[in-house]
């Protein structure tokens, strides 16, 4: 699990963000979080004392708090970083204001950084690139909702009086939104507004409708926990993968038992002879975007 919580945590610090620009939504600078992510790089056994997660009593399955833990753990590993709250709910008297995910001071910005970190899997359900367009496997969970709260409520907190300001630099509130944005299989679909040229990307496709796209015929398939994707897939070569056929009769049980989505990732041959993911991408009942029954 040690190289779990690793991948994890570069994951993180490296891959792409969702989106460029969002209007009335500051977001967190690219050159800031790759001078972040060198940082952590530099640092002797970096990510070792992440693992703590997994002992601290904080459960795998809360995949929102699972990733502002890891970034607040990778942040106070890095020189010139002082982590100075992390998933604190900011109280004033007996009232609940909001929970803030991450402040931390940068000594390179010479700022107070005031993070609101969100990881999705987003689905684009209508042919169109508006925000209202997008929701995770869950179709109750829309990238609206999400955006409206951010830019209303989470970004603000960073300003409230409750807040602890640093004594000479200024508070700055930013969103760092991450995950994989999935267009159906065979659809030329526009992408969301705002996402960024290289913003991760993938397909889903409803149960029943046809076979998941195969890159190469030598490919094969893995199943990605829902608790465990935010990391790209790297298997050992000895690992149970699927052909096409067997991954066809999984989702074929699976399916007769739930409605949650699959995720899936198809992976080829590495160098070292490993499993390496190519694409990514989600299998959902056959009546999605209807609210699962199940």
């Amino acid at each position: 699990m040690i190289d779990d919580v690793r991948g994890e945590l570069h994951w993180l610090l490296n891959s792409p963000a969702i989106f460029s620009v969002l209007p009335g939504i500051r977001l967190m600078p690219a050159e800031a979080r790759q001078y972040l992510a060198r940082v952590f790089a530099q640092v002797p056994g970096a990510g070792r004392q992440a693992t703590i997660f997994h002992v601290d009593g904080a459960s795998r399955s809360q995949g929102g708090h699972r990733a502002e833990h890891l970034l607040a753990e990778g942040l106070r590993q890095c020189p010139g970083i002082d982590v100075v709250l992390a998933g604190e709910v900011i109280r004033v008297g007996a009232r609940t204001v909001g929970e803030l995910d991450l402040l931390y001071d940068d000594h390179h910005r010479a700022c107070r950084v005031h993070c609101e970190l969100t990881v999705r899997i987003l689905l684009q359900r209508l042919p169109t690139s508006e925000w209202s367009a997008w929701c995770g496997t869950d179709p109750r969970l829309t990238l609206d909702d999400k955006l409206s709260r951010l830019r209303d409520h989470q970004l603000p907190l960073g300003g409230h009086p409750a807040v602890p300001r640093h004594p000479s630099w200024p508070t700055v509130s930013e969103a760092l939104i991450l995950g994989w944005l999935l267009q159906p299989v065979g659809a030329a679909w526009p992408p969301a507004l705002g996402a960024a040229p290289d913003h991760l990307h993938g397909w889903w496709l409803r149960h029943g409708e046809r076979l998941p796209p195969q890159a190469t015929r030598a490919a094969r398939f893995s199943l990605i926990p829902t608790d465990g994707w935010m990391a790209w897939t790297r298997l050992p070569g000895a690992s149970p993968v699927l052909s096409s056929g067997e991954l066809s009769s999984h989702l074929r049980r699976h399916f007769a038992q739930q409605d949650t989505a699959v995720l899936i990732a198809e992976v080829v041959r590495d160098e070292d002879g490993g499993w390496r993911e190519v694409t990514r991408g989600a299998v959902v009942h056959a009546r999605w975007p209807e609210v699962p029954l199940r």
